[in-house]
Parts: C-alpha cells; structure tokens; sequence
C-alpha cells in the first residue's frame, strides 16, 4: 500500500502489470491518476471482502481486485464468490503454483500470477529509475525476497563457483582454507528457492508427481570413495509413493576439484537405477541460471525413463 501511494515508478510497474495479466491495452495514463485502497467490499454487497483495489481516475473507470495469497490455498469457491459478486477483472496473486487448475480460472474469468512474477517485473524496470523512487522499488523486491514470497533469479554460473568454493573451504581438511563468502551464502538460498520453485512447476506438468513425496530442496555432502572426492549438493528429491525407497533426485552438483554440473539420478536406496549429468551451460539463458530451462529438461527426463 505505501509503496503504491509514494512511488509513482511502482504505481506504474504494477498497473502497466495488472493490464498484460488481464490482457487489455494499456493506456499510459499518468501513474498518479491511479489509486489503491484495501480490504474493500465486493461490488455487489455480499461475497466478502477482498484484499486490494486498484482504480484509475480516468473515464471509464478502469478497476482492478487482486485477492494475495501466501501460505492459504486458492480455491475456486472464494474466487467464483467474488466473480458472481461483480469484481470484473479479478487478480490473485500466489506465493505457490495454485491448487485451482488453469482450465478452472479460464472458466471463471479470473487471473493468476505469482509474487515471484511482481518481483521479476520490478526487477527488470528497475533500470533507468532513479532517487526516492529507486529506493522503494528495490525495498519492495528486498521485502518480497525476505519473506520468502520470491527469490532472486539472477544466479551466474560464476555465482555456483563462489558457492562451491565456500563449501570445499568450510569442509577442507587442510590446517587452513578461507574464500571471500561476499554473497555467496546469499546465492545458495535463492538456488534452493529456485529449485523449490521447479519441483511444484514439474509437477503441474507432470500432475501424477503430486503423489510422491517432496524432500528438500536441500543441502548434502556426498563422498566418493573411489575417486576420494567431496561432493556437496543442492538438490530436490521427489519420493515414490509406495517404494521410498525410490528417489528422483536433481540438483546442482559441486565437487572438490571438477565443475559444478547439473545431476539427476534415479535411486533404488543406494543403487543408481538411471543418471544423467549435464553441463550448466545448457541450463543458462543470458548467462544466468533458467528455471524454465530445467523444468523443460526434468519434465522430459521423467519421460524419458517413465517415472510416471
């Protein structure tokens, strides 16, 4: 709410946002002439309240509803209340990938993006703003990041380095070992984060993954004894349903002495039953790490050895 009335950079991020999710044409109407309230009643008295409004001054009055969600789930009951109780242009944005399936929101006339998608967006018109404004943009994108309702989608290959020489220093044998952390601490969270992200994605592609349990996403320390390497992992496990035994897992890999890789291994305990390992490059998209790379590769690896 504050950043919406002090910042007319915000203003016009989120409002230029709402008109591609709702896809219609976007008048650039100076940001000022929009405002924000809160907890306002549906249109038509009785569906409830919902979390925000956001109404242009201009004529006809252009009105957006946006119902937040963070740890409660989306149903398709609260959003057909507030559908059949006049909000028009109905936006819900969600910490998670929602539990109401997209077939559902088409047929309601509704729309849903994710925190992870406003926080992106800032990111990407942050450059070029400047001052005061500046300063509440990056507050919301820190904000965002701190509860844990985005993460930061800009990791290098160059960042996973820094990681895994943390990790090889805080596990060395030698008397003395120390690497610069700088943001590194940092890095390996938002890889975490983004792995979290794309096991839910995977398994709205793969609907039958949502029976499997979920581990992680996580850090382990693996040691292979023949070669006598360390290796330290970030990675996601889904768990069979029946046979826990039987584990998909995925993740950055990051040996002593060898590149980082990316890794993914299908285990019967401690039997590999199937593995694949691959160049990060592969997984980069203008040089930073792509979610949407790696759901693309683990939806077709899945396939491939037909886990589901």
């Amino acid at each position: 709410m504050a950043s919406f009335l002090y910042s007319s950079s915000f203003r016009a991020i989120v409002v230029r946002l709402l008109h591609q999710v709702c896809k219609i044409k976007y008048a650039r109407v100076d940001a000022s002439h929009w405002n924000c309230n809160v907890e306002v009643r549906t249109p038509i008295p009785g569906g409830g309240r919902i979390d925000i409004e956001i109404i242009g001054s201009n004529k006809p009055a252009v009105i957006f509803h946006i119902e937040s969600k963070l740890e409660s789930p989306l149903t398709r009951l609260q959003l057909s209340k507030y559908r059949q109780h006049g909000a028009k242009r109905l936006v819900a944005i969600t910490k998670y990938t929602p539990q109401v399936t997209a077939n559902e929101i088409a047929e309601l006339g509704c729309f849903v993006i994710r925190w992870q998608d406003v926080h992106d967006e800032l990111i990407r018109r942050l450059t070029g703003i400047r001052g005061a404004d500046r300063l509440v943009v990056l507050w919301m994108i820190e904000y965002l990041e701190e509860l844990g309702m985005a993460y930061r989608d800009d990791v290098t290959f160059k960042d996973i380095r820094l990681c895994q020489r943390i990790f090889c220093a805080a596990s060395s044998r030698e008397k003395y070992a120390a690497v610069s952390a700088r943001n590194g601490f940092e890095t390996a969270d938002a890889i975490l984060r983004l792995l979290d992200d794309v096991r839910e994605r995977l398994i709205e592609l793969r609907p039958r993954l949502d029976k499997w349990s979920r581990w992680g996403s996580g850090y382990f320390q693996w040691t292979d004894v023949n070669a006598g390497r360390r290796n330290h992992v970030l990675a996601m496990r889904l768990i069979h349903p029946t046979h826990s035994a039987q584990q998909f897992v995925a993740g950055l890999w990051l040996p002593e002495d060898l590149k980082p890789t990316w890794y993914v291994q299908y285990l019967n305990g401690s039997k590999e039953l199937r593995s694949e390992e691959i160049p990060i490059g592969r997984l980069l998209q203008c040089e930073k790490l792509s979610s949407d790379k790696i759901v693309r590769h683990l939806s077709s690896t899945v396939g491939r050895w037909r886990l589901c």
